[in-house]
């Protein structure tokens, strides 16, 4: 078997070795010992991280048995807070559909229509919610269930340029004894 020899200008191959060697010796100052390589600073995981939640602290990137008690703990929460507030229009309707049944409209065949709620002096209105109504305001009243929170949505219907410039808001709700 003959092998062919290429013959290569020796300008190029000197050239070829230094860049080659130079190469080597700078790889070889950056290297640290065995498999790893230096990890600049500005992408390690911190040892402690500082949240609203409290002080994570962390080995080697791994979280330590306390902070993946404290985020499981902070998922679990924020699941809970997801879930009520998902539920919170469903109980609505049920506490609809179960004042409108105290009105009589206890089939799909029948509606409860609000001829006319009472207005105050300055033509503003006053709706009170509890358990029972007070005395000559029953047009005006709003049943909830006793020992059970409750909570106001406010929707306007067609609501009128006050609304959305903002120089008219409802009013705060306040408790009447």
């Amino acid at each position: 078997m003959k092998l062919k020899r290429h013959n290569s200008p020796p300008m190029k191959t000197t050239v070829s070795l230094i860049a080659l060697s130079l190469t080597l010796g700078v790889y070889a100052e950056e290297a640290t010992p065995g498999y790893n390589h230096k990890i600049p600073e500005k992408i390690m995981t911190p040892d402690t991280v500082e949240t609203s939640i409290g002080t994570l602290e962390f080995f080697d990137g791994m979280p330590k048995p306390d902070t993946v008690d404290l985020l499981y703990s902070n998922l679990f929460r924020n699941r809970a807070t997801e879930t009520f507030l998902s539920g919170i229009p469903a109980t609505s309707i049920e506490g609809l559909l179960e004042g409108m049944e105290s009105l009589g409209a206890d089939t799909s065949n029948k509606v409860v229509v609000f001829d006319k709620v009472m207005e105050n002096e300055d033509g503003s209105v006053t709706l009170y919610f509890g358990p029972s109504a007070p005395a000559g305001k029953e047009s005006n009243w709003i049943q909830t269930v006793p020992k059970k929170g409750w909570f106001t949505i406010p929707r306007l219907y067609g609501p009128l340029e006050p609304w959305f410039n903002k120089s008219w808001k409802p009013g705060e709700i306040e408790l009447v004894k």
